[in-house]
């Protein structure tokens, strides 16, 4: 976390920060369709 305050917000920074966003919402959306499947069984 240190070393992501310390380096300049830069525009190839942001670019792999929200590719890093995209892929965790996507696991969390998948993760949401897993939990949702075994509830409804």
């Amino acid at each position: 976390m240190r070393e992501a305050i310390t380096i300049p917000p830069t525009k190839d920074n942001l670019l792999k920060y929200k590719k890093k966003l995209k892929l965790v919402e996507r696991a969390y959306d998948l993760l949401r369709e897993k939990y949702e499947a075994l509830l409804m069984k």
